[in-house]
């Protein structure tokens, strides 16, 4: 499968938390938050983050990264890429 033809969704235990202009992840081990492990997402990383529902596919989050923010598809796709690699390594979402 092509890597723009992928879907992620978040993990479930993860709890995400909208504060003033950025997005707080949370994860929660053994029924506890554990806060040492607290992400903040700026703008894009938020909107990224609301996209990630485990039906949009990966150039379906690029095309609406490029149309809302007004950045080119290249750009777009490298930094969503880095971004998605990011937050699957940290556990926080996985392909499905």
């Amino acid at each position: 499968m092509k890597y723009q033809d992928r879907c992620y969704q978040r993990e479930p235990s993860v709890v995400a938390r909208n504060i003033a202009d950025e997005v707080i992840l949370v994860p929660i081990r053994n029924n506890v938050a554990d806060f040492d492990q607290a992400y903040t997402l700026n703008d894009i990383g938020g909107y990224i983050w609301k996209l990630i529902d485990g039906k949009t596919k990966v150039k379906e989050i690029k095309e609406s990264i490029t149309k809302e923010f007004g950045v080119t598809p290249e750009r777009s796709e490298k930094d969503l890429i880095y971004f998605l690699s990011q937050l699957e390594k940290l556990k926080l979402i996985r392909q499905v």
